[in-house]
Order: C-alpha cells, then structure tokens, then sequence
C-alpha cells in the first residue's frame, strides 16, 4: 500500500519520537526485546515501521498484558486500569503515576479549547460505575463530592433517568462528561416528560460510538456545545473534538490504518508515545476510522466503535450491559491482576439471569462468584434471579468465531 506524501510528512514529524520508544523496547521490555531488529536512525522509514514493527493484537494482552511493562518499573509507581473486556476477557492496562498526568494534562489542554476558563473547581456532573466506601462497594446511587456529582451509570429506566435529572437540576454544574447512552436517555426523558431545561458549558461524551443523529438531538435538547472524548482503558484521550465537530488526534499518540484481519478496511492502530511503562505500539484497538491530514494536524472519523447494549427486566428495568463488564472490571483492576480470565452473561427468561466464569487458577473462585452475585445483586435488585457459574473455557459463537459478552435468550 503505498504511502501519500501526508502519511510520510507525519511520519517525519514523529520519526525521532517513534526511534527512540523503539529502542527503549527492545532494551527495556520484555515482550519486544527479540522482536526487533532496527536500523540506524538514518535507515528508520515509514515503510521499516509498517513492514518490519509488529501489529499487536489484544489476544496477547489478554494472554498476559504484563510482558509489555518496563522491566525496571516497579508495581507501586503504576496507576493500573482494566479495559471492559471484549469477547468477555478483560485486560489489564497500566501506565506510571508520571504518565497518569500526562493523560489527564491532555484531557484539560482539550476541554479548554471549548471552555477557555473550565477548572477542576469548577462543579461538574459526572457518571461512576464503583466506588469504594467505608463499608464496602458503592454503585447504583447519586453520590456528592465537593464539586462533584457522581450519577449511576448502569440503570436506563425512565423513573430513574428522571430522577437524576432533577438532581443535576438542583446541583447546576458547569459541565458534565458521560455516555452517550446516559446523556441521549436524559435528554429522551427531558423532552418526553416536558422537564424544567438547564444548560451546560459542556457536554463531553466518552465511552462509547457517538452517531450524528446523537449528537445533534443532545445539542439541542441542552443548548449546549458537545465535545467528544475517543480514547480506551489502554489510554485515555486519543483524540478529542474541534469546535468544528473533528476528532483531531493528540500528539502523544501516532495513529495509523491497516486492513484487519477479518478484512475490514481502515483498522486503526496506535503507538503511544508518552506511556514508556507500558508501551503499545503499532496496537490494534478494534476500532475503523479514517484519517485525514491538514497541514500538521491531523483527525480520525470513526467508522467502528464500541456500541452499547442493554438489557431490560421486568417492571421497566432497563440496565447497560457495561455493568457486568465494568464489575469484571473492577475485580481484575482491584487485584492487579487478570483474576478473571472469561466472562459471559446469559439473559434466561425476564428476570433472571446466569454468569459463566471461567477464573485464574490460582485464585478463590468461590470468593469472586460471591462478590459478583453479592454487587449484582444491589444494582439490579430485588426479584432478579442471578446464577453465577464456573468453567474452564467459554466457547465462541460457531458462526462468527467470536465470545459474546452478553447473550439474550428471550430474544427470538
């Protein structure tokens, strides 16, 4: 595939940056060190990055996502994420307290653009899967901190939508960040029950694909500019909107396309530039974009992206399917560890549902299982029947090859 003059002229502006992660993963980390086999400086070019660096693929991160963090970085200097864990396997993202930083730096540079004078100070609404409390894991309640409010993110039903509304009405924060699925529910419920409007500086939706359509009715339901946030667990802002409505790429970031290997075009792919702790390079994301080049900026267009799905129960319960994931998500992040291997759910008739597990070896298996019945358990409430069940390995769908997170039998 041939290279435009764009794609080269940015290669160049990234080449030093590019030479220098590399070198520093072939002494410094373990899964790259007998992988690479680079040129000088002088020899490093475009078409050596895509022929001869490796395209990695989360079924190696998934494997043990440890091989890629700096061998003279120690556990305590790490700030450790999990991603939501597509085909049901979570995986564990790391990156140093320095690097942490940078990340949330970036995110700021990003809002200010939009609100010139935005603070953290600055009261602002914001949705929370888990939080820890004194007794124990808070989730599924309004929470106030300081200038914050924290809204559940899992529960989609109208009477509940509405009832955080009213309380974003009362608090009048500045800005709010979330997802799609939240701020379009809201915005739903808003104009359906004909509820008292407040404005935002900014709304900053994160997470999840954002359609046009989506956009443009949250817009106009809040009168308020949009902004959307496309990063991942493995590193947060990857790009971030213009005022104009483009994704433009941050420069701590270079960002390719390739065929993938289910043979969609324009697969994007990202090296990370500012997280030597735990270098992604040339990383396959899961994501379809394409890419357009003006002058040295340059912006993705979103093809692909993670979509949400939802799972409704009886008396109108209606819940994001996120919240298994980001359970699972919290156990793995909590032990520093990928404690749970495999992971499906199984909607069995209206209210009741079955977890498959599949765990480390080396863990309390019966431990997890309550943990997980027990959180689940307070967030979908009463009179919702919940399995939890062990095994060795979950089978992929015989049609696609894939494992489903979430399967719904009621559905014919």
């Amino acid at each position: 595939m041939a290279i435009s003059s764009e794609e080269f002229s940015y290669f160049n502006r990234n080449k030093e940056k590019l030479y220098k992660l590399l070198v520093h993963c072939k002494l410094d980390i373990p899964y790259y060190s007998d992988k690479l086999d680079l040129p000088t400086f002088e020899n490093f070019s475009f078409d050596f990055f895509r022929q001869r660096i490796p395209v990695l693929r989360k079924n190696i991160l998934r494997a043990d996502s440890r091989i890629l963090l700096d061998k003279h970085v120690k556990d305590e200097q790490l700030y450790t994420d999990a991603t939501s864990g597509t085909e049901g396997k979570p995986i564990l993202c790391y990156r140093s307290k320095a690097e942490e930083f940078i990340c949330s730096s970036t995110q700021w540079t990003c809002r200010r653009n939009f609100v010139s004078d935005l603070t953290p100070k600055d009261r602002f609404a914001h949705f929370y899967a888990f939080r820890d409390g004194k007794t124990g894991t808070i989730s599924n309640r309004i929470l106030y901190h300081g200038n914050e409010i924290l809204l559940p993110i899992f529960e989609l039903s109208e009477q509940h939508l509405m009832h955080i509304w009213n309380e974003i009405f009362l608090f009048k924060p500045r800005w709010i960040h979330g997802t799609v699925s939240n701020l379009y529910g809201l915005a739903v419920v808003v104009n359906k029950f004909k509820l008292k409007r407040y404005s935002f500086d900014l709304i900053e939706l994160v997470g999840e694909y954002v359609s046009d359509s989506q956009k443009e009715y949250i817009e106009r339901t809040f009168g308020s500019p949009v902004a959307i946030q496309y990063g991942s667990r493995e590193y947060w802002p990857i790009a971030y909107s213009t005022k104009d409505g483009k994704l433009e790429v941050n420069s701590n970031v270079f960002i390719e396309t390739i065929s993938g290997p289910d043979g969609a075009d324009n697969r994007l792919l990202i090296t990370l530039l500012k997280n030597d702790a735990w270098p992604l390079i040339r990383y396959d994301i899961g994501d379809c974009g394409l890419l357009h080049y003006d002058n040295e900026k340059i912006f993705v267009k979103l093809l692909k992206g993670r979509s949400a799905e939802f799972i409704s129960f009886s008396q109108g319960k209606i819940f994001n399917t996120i919240v298994f994931s980001s359970l699972i998500r919290k156990i793995c992040g909590a032990s520093c560890n990928n404690v749970i291997r495999q992971y499906q759910v199984i909607k069995e008739d209206n209210d009741r549902i079955s977890i498959l597990l599949c765990t480390n070896p080396l863990v309390q298996k019966e431990d997890i299982c309550q943990q997980i019945k027990f959180e689940l358990s307070k967030i979908l409430g009463e009179g919702i029947q919940i399995e939890v069940k062990l095994c060795d390995y979950i089978q992929p769908d015989s049609f696609t090859g894939k494992t489903k997170n979430f399967i719904d039998k009621t559905i014919v």
